[in-house]
């Protein structure tokens, strides 16, 4: 009932009525009901700095029972205040969750956070993320994310702006292949600073994902015009192609500052003057990534929930290592297996089913643009400095404890090409030479029996993402 009352605000209601909720069938008890309810619109009003919004309990006529405890709970907050602890329970929440008292919370307008997250697991790993972030005093917060390795000359200068927004400071770390920032300040600037790196990491992973599908996209297929040629250009490509994959009869694009329809049934592109020019798709390499799947022009890529008893199989092996499934999500990209194909072809060599843990953060990426060494370090690059990869289920022992901050634990079980392989060895940042020729290397490297790296993300296509929980009393070995 109070995130009923934080929504209604929110949304600049007037009103929000009530019934008398769990009196009727369910047959609670009318003055506990009462209590519960006119409490929670005391502790609103108590706590909450906004406009007036009027609360309406709305009482079947003929229950003159409900009326009488409704009336009388009502009575007794407005002489007392604090009829029998009603405030209790949840003024103890509220320090909580917001590490002050309620009594020093009357100058803030959102005394809660509502989640909103389609998965549940998405809603637990943003708690989490809420309990350890935003809840916590202190003048010291570490933010561990790869993402800064992409940090370009704007995103430094906006990490300068928000020491000087939010009174802090603000260090960029980089050890052992591994990126943090560090931030020092009040906590309340602290607390700020931190949301706003957190964007500020979103956004740049949102960017990263979008150039490297446009990427993908120039050498699968390109669009031509004679008359038009920039609508060959990568990003006026991509937005072209993302229309016709979701199979839009046209689309409007903008080029040189004037507008051009392309009509996609007709192969024509009628340009700012409402002349006519024929243009053309071209699929490159041999491979029409488009017979994998079709989707929306919003993304490429898909995650379907499947049934894990379907996966029978795969629970048993998970549970060998020690990892309990929670969901099992099945992933179509036609774009990265387009890819994957094209890599297939040229290497001559059958996939082998292989596993790679990621942190949370990371996993959309996955999804979006495939492997990256970056989202998935091993505690050491013992074997060169490319994109890890188990032949069963992770037990772990080869990272440094990377899901400390999540939740749960989040596995890709991918189709990798090894193709001709050796020993790695650190450093190698490619696989090593073949044979004497300097320009012919392998195709990938081993460490040991279980462990495989390759050095091109195109030799991985993520198919399943498997979402576990450690099994409690089990060592995995």
């Amino acid at each position: 009932m109070f995130n009923c009352l934080i929504m209604a605000a929110g949304e600049h209601m007037r009103s929000i009525a009530f019934p008398a909720i769990g009196t009727g069938n369910l047959g609670f008890p009318r003055d506990e009901v009462a209590r519960i309810m006119i409490g929670q619109c005391f502790n609103f009003a108590y706590n909450f700095q906004g406009k007036k919004l009027d609360v309406h309990f709305v009482i079947f006529p003929g229950d003159k029972e409900n009326r009488k405890a409704f009336e009388k709970t009502l009575s007794d907050f407005q002489n007392t205040g604090n009829p029998k602890g009603s405030f209790d329970h949840f003024s103890s929440s509220y320090r909580g969750a917001e590490g002050r008292s309620a009594a020093q919370s009357r100058d803030l307008q959102w005394p809660s956070i509502v989640l909103s997250d389609g998965s549940h697991e998405g809603q637990m790993e943003a708690k989490k993320w809420i309990t350890n972030t935003l809840l916590q005093e202190r003048e010291t917060l570490t933010i561990d994310n790869n993402s800064v390795f992409f940090f370009g000359q704007r995103e430094h200068d906006e990490l300068l702006s928000f020491q000087t927004i939010h009174r802090v400071t603000i260090k960029v770390m980089i050890s052992n292949g591994k990126a943090s920032l560090r931030i020092v300040g009040p906590p309340r600037g602290v607390v700020a600073a931190a949301l706003a790196v957190e964007l500020l990491c979103c956004q740049v992973q949102e960017e990263f994902a979008t150039c490297e599908e446009i990427e993908m996209l120039q050498s699968l297929v390109q669009w031509h015009c004679n008359a038009l040629p920039e609508l060959a250009e990568p990003e006026n490509n991509a937005t072209l192609e993302k229309a016709y994959w979701a199979e839009h009869t046209s689309k409007t694009i903008n080029v040189k500052g004037s507008t051009v329809n392309v009509l996609f049934r007709d192969k024509k592109v009628v340009d700012h003057l409402g002349k006519r020019h024929d243009i053309e798709r071209r699929c490159l390499l041999n491979v029409d990534y488009t017979k994998f799947g079709k989707g929306s022009d919003a993304s490429f890529h898909k995650r379907t929930p499947e049934n894990r008893a379907g996966h029978s199989k795969r629970t048993k092996l998970f549970n060998e290592a020690g990892l309990e499934i929670v969901t099992i999500e099945k992933i179509d990209n036609p774009l990265l297996e387009g890819h994957f194909q094209v890599k297939r072809n040229f290497l001559s060599a059958k996939p082998e089913t292989m596993y790679q843990s990621v942190p949370a953060q990371f996993c959309d990426l996955v999804c979006r643009a495939g492997f990256h060494r970056l989202y998935s370090q091993p505690r050491e690059e013992k074997f060169g400095a490319g994109i890890y990869f188990c032949r069963k289920p992770p037990t772990l022992s080869y990272q440094e404890d990377p899901f400390g901050a999540d939740e749960f634990i989040y596995i890709f079980e991918a189709q990798v090409l090894t193709g001709k392989s050796t020993n790695g060895s650190p450093g190698l940042i490619v696989p090593p030479v073949l044979g004497t020729d300097p320009l012919i290397l392998y195709d990938s490297v081993t460490g040991g029996t279980h462990t495989a790296v390759i050095f091109n993300s195109r030799q991985a296509y993520p198919e399943y993402l498997i979402t576990c929980r450690r099994v409690r009393g089990k060592t995995t070995v």
